[in-house]
């Protein structure tokens, strides 16, 4: 937790992946992807959601304002192994057995939910790729079976499990996409 005085007061706001629900990590990357907001309107917005009322917020000397945001840090510190499995209500949820890998049709949903809503698609991608096991391939890639596992995944996921999966899908995409461009020039 990050700790911020103003006057008298404290407050404290989560500062770091492990602190920060799926849901939370969804709200403040969309707010930072928003090329509509000015920086300081971003910042103000992240800091409001994440606890911290907005008349303490608005009257921030904006010196002590930057230095709240130089150690605020939710994207630093962050291991990048993709988790193997968690447990969520006491049910197993695995991605990989030995090595971690998309199928085509795993590929293919990511694809779609992203498509769908490029703002809030994190849980979907969760529950692609995350699966109970022994449970039949159709009811793992059943429209309605993901969306009520995005939600859990949503309400009960820390940041820092959801992470590795974002960086290591933004590394691979944007090398596989080049080359599947590539050949659909030729």
């Amino acid at each position: 937790m990050l700790k911020i005085k103003y006057k008298k007061e404290v407050y404290e706001i989560k500062n770091s992946p492990n602190e920060l629900l799926l849901k939370d990590f969804e709200y403040v990357t969309n707010i930072f992807n928003d090329k509509e907001r000015q920086h300081f309107e971003k910042w103000s917005e992240i800091f409001v959601y994440l606890g911290l009322p907005e008349s303490v917020v608005d009257d921030f000397d904006t010196f002590a304002f930057i230095d709240i945001i130089k150690e605020f840090n939710i994207l630093n510190k962050t291991n990048n192994d993709i988790i193997k499995d968690f447990i969520i209500d006491g049910e197993l949820y695995v991605a990989y057995d030995e090595e971690f890998r998309l199928t085509v049709k795993e590929m293919s949903l990511i694809e779609h939910y992203i498509d769908k809503n490029d703002k809030r698609y994190l849980g979907e991608v969760m529950a692609v790729i995350y699966k109970v096991p022994g449970v039949d391939k159709t009811i793992n890639f059943d429209k309605a079976h993901i969306h009520h596992k995005a939600e859990l995944f949503r309400k009960n996921l820390t940041a820092d499990k959801v992470i590795p999966i974002i960086s290591f899908l933004s590394k691979k995409l944007v090398k596989d996409y080049e080359f599947i461009q590539e050949q659909n020039t030729i």
